[in-house]
């Protein structure tokens, strides 16, 4: 055939895979109550408990970093300015003010993703 089959398998000619570097993110040295509120949400224990959004938000401002209300329940909080990582985190605050359940999975998610955050992030100044 003209055009090359589908099925031939021949080895690329670019450069090998390299493997990939992962940022070690920096530890940071925060209050005892930052770090409950961090520890919480990033445990890997089947019982997470539960923290009030008073604490995560006083939490995030430990951090530096500034609570802006959109609309709503919707709140975006913006990194300082000698953040590494210049990318603000939009999230809804839950009903009745406590992030409990998947809730707390979905938020320590989506702070790995963004910042690169875990439970071993945080200690205590």
């Amino acid at each position: 055939p003209v055009h090359p089959s589908l099925y031939d398998i021949a080895p690329t000619t670019g450069t090998p895979a390299q493997p990939e570097t992962l940022e070690v993110s920096p530890t940071f040295k925060v209050s005892q109550g930052t770090v409950g509120a961090f520890s919480t949400l990033f445990s890997k224990s089947e019982s997470r408990g539960s923290i009030s959004w008073a604490a995560f938000e006083a939490a995030m401002t430990d951090l530096g970093f500034s609570v802006i209300p959109k609309f709503g329940s919707v709140f975006t909080f913006f990194p300082p300015q000698d953040f590494a990582v210049q990318k603000s985190l939009t999230v809804h605050r839950p009903h009745k003010s406590r992030i409990e359940g998947h809730a707390l999975l979905i938020y320590a998610r989506r702070l790995k993703r963004v910042y690169g955050w875990g439970e071993q992030s945080f200690e205590v100044a």
